[in-house]
């Protein structure tokens, strides 16, 4: 990624406390600005997809909704 200058990642999941709080932690330790798709991403656990969301998400990079993410990337206001 760094060879394409990749500096964002923006992640996405179906185990939001496991793989996607994982991969953002090592995203942000290699320096990438993170975001998170809230509403792409889903956990068996809603107390455990919760702290995530509120605690861990915050400190690691910025939250956004699909939408916003998609309006973005057009150019457009979100």
């Amino acid at each position: 990624m760094r060879q394409r200058a990749v500096t964002q990642v923006f992640l996405t999941g179906i185990a939001t406390s496991l793989g996607v709080e994982s991969t953002a932690r090592s995203a942000y330790d290699l320096g990438y600005n993170v975001v998170f798709v809230l509403d792409a991403m889903t956990d068996r656990d809603a107390a455990a997809r919760r702290h995530s969301i509120e605690k861990t998400f915050p400190r690691l990079g910025e939250t956004a909704t699909t939408d916003n993410v998609l309006k973005l990337l057009r150019g457009s206001k979100p």
